[in-house]
């Protein structure tokens, strides 16, 4: 058996007793009785929990009780949030772009990638596929898109959360705040 297939196997019994850990039945009781939409801000290594396939009991798992959105910070929920409102019209004439799976070693980031792709009709000359991702092409995309969904690998850092980057290949990083992308190798 691979290991691929054992972690497949052993996941089901994972998550169930991670959702036992995190005591989710009784913080949904006591803190979520009302509520329809969850936004989650994983900090560090807890982006890798399937938060959607927790189960909650009576053979449902959380996605089935909430609208669970995923965002990468507190930071940019704040300015989500200060952002005006946008028109649907205009969102549609929006150009979209992805970066995926910069290190070609995120199965689900390449999935994730392409369903985004398919949902907003992306072309692959506006995707960064892989080792396509470098900082460069980075930037050349940027300049090309009002919106650009990456999908790799990022970096944390608790001393200066603002310096949080984004992982491009095996040697290079790009840190993007709301004034320029700075590409680090």
């Amino acid at each position: 058996m691979s290991d691929k297939t054992l972690w497949e196997n052993q996941m089901q019994d994972f998550i169930e007793v991670l959702a036992q850990r995190l005591e989710i039945k009784d913080l949904i009781a006591q803190n979520l009785k009302g509520i329809e939409e969850l936004i989650l801000v994983p900090h560090l290594l807890l982006h890798q929990i399937p938060f959607a396939a927790l189960p909650i009991g009576n053979n449902q798992y959380l996605a089935d009780k909430f609208i669970i959105r995923y965002i990468a910070s507190c930071q940019v929920l704040e300015f989500c949030k200060q952002r005006p409102n946008i028109e649907i019209g205009y969102i549609a004439s929006l150009q979209y772009g992805t970066v995926e799976d910069a290190n070609n070693n995120l199965a689900c980031a390449a999935f994730e990638g392409e369903k985004i792709a398919n949902l907003y009709n992306i072309p692959l000359e506006k995707r960064l596929i892989g080792g396509q991702a470098t900082c460069n092409n980075y930037r050349q995309l940027a300049k090309q898109v009002q919106v650009l969904h990456s999908c790799h690998h990022a970096q944390s850092r608790l001393d200066n959360p603002s310096r949080k980057v984004r992982k491009l290949g095996k040697y290079a990083s790009i840190l993007v705040n709301r004034k320029r992308l700075v590409c680090q190798l």
